[in-house]
């Protein structure tokens, strides 16, 4: 049965949205990160296959309200008023981080073992980073919150879970990018829209994530439903990105107590039914 949430009181946060565009104020947000040994994040890409899309931008949000948008492939229409039948040229708008300087610059955070990374289905993510050279880890998922505290019971999405918890109306892609014929690609939309879209889908994951995790410290049992599980996105996400790229990788084959994986001197081990090419018996004790 659908469950009726009590609209919370519209929490009023006072925000501070920065456009990132040089190296000082990335190492600023960096550092920010660093002291907050947490910090939500999340992508913008020009798609919604994450084994084929490319980063337009990223977000970070270090608290409540305070967040930052780093553009890094947005574009304009470059006309040649010569010929009044072409489509303009694609050309990157102006004073963007060239994109192996930010590489460089953020991938020491994302990896950061002591730092954690939230983000909402932050598994799309990994893999956009995962194209750019960087594992990131370790990571917390409010998507993964949400369905572990209301299993079906409510959508899972930001906008539903950000009016449910938070009682906060999400800017919508079509409020920046427009609709039908006329809508244009993220990496078209003008910077500042851009910067109050992307900077709010990081926000809004780091305040979804601190009234989950609430709700979640609350209830021990669930608590290690998600905190175990979690460490299965990381290893998930890599699975995924080599069977999409056509490496063949193992099913995942349940235990006898229904679980898909094993904890052993602080190593986790997936059980499947192939071990080097061979069809591994589990009640074999060789095999085990």
């Amino acid at each position: 049965e659908p469950v009726i949430i009590n609209k919370p009181k519209i929490k009023q946060i006072e925000k501070h949205y920065e456009l990132v565009r040089d190296i000082p104020t990335l190492q600023k947000w960096i550092k920010k990160c660093e002291d907050k040994k947490i910090f939500a994040v999340d992508t913008e890409t020009t798609g919604l296959d994450s084994l084929s899309a490319s980063i337009v931008g990223m977000s970070i949000a270090t608290d409540e309200g305070d967040a930052c948008y780093i553009p890094i492939h947005h574009i304009k229409k470059v006309f040649d008023g010569a010929d009044l039948f072409n489509d303009g040229k694609d050309t990157l708008v102006e004073n963007q981080i060239p994109i192996d300087d930010i590489v460089k610059n953020i991938k020491p955070l994302l990896e950061n073992k002591n730092i954690i990374k939230i983000g909402h289905n932050i598994k799309y993510d990994m893999h956009i980073f995962k194209q750019l050279g960087i594992n990131v880890y370790p990571v917390e998922d409010t998507m993964v919150m949400s369905y572990d505290l209301d299993n079906t019971r409510n959508l899972h999405n930001m906008d539903d879970l950000a009016l449910n918890h938070l009682n906060y109306t999400t800017i919508h892609f079509s409020d920046v990018c427009g609709s039908g014929k006329a809508q244009i690609t993220f990496a078209e939309a003008p910077l500042e829209k851009a910067l109050d879209y992307a900077a709010e889908d990081a926000d809004i994951t780091l305040r979804l994530y601190n009234v989950l995790k609430s709700r979640l410290d609350s209830d021990e049992e669930l608590k290690k439903v998600y905190y175990d599980e979690s460490n299965l996105l990381f290893v998930y996400s890599a699975m995924e990105w080599l069977y999409r790229n056509n490496i063949k990788v193992p099913k995942l084959l349940p235990s006898y107590d229904n679980r898909r994986y094993i904890f052993y001197e602080n190593m986790l081990f997936i059980l499947t039914p192939w071990v080097e090419g061979e069809k591994c018996n589990f009640d074999s004790l060789s095999d085990l």
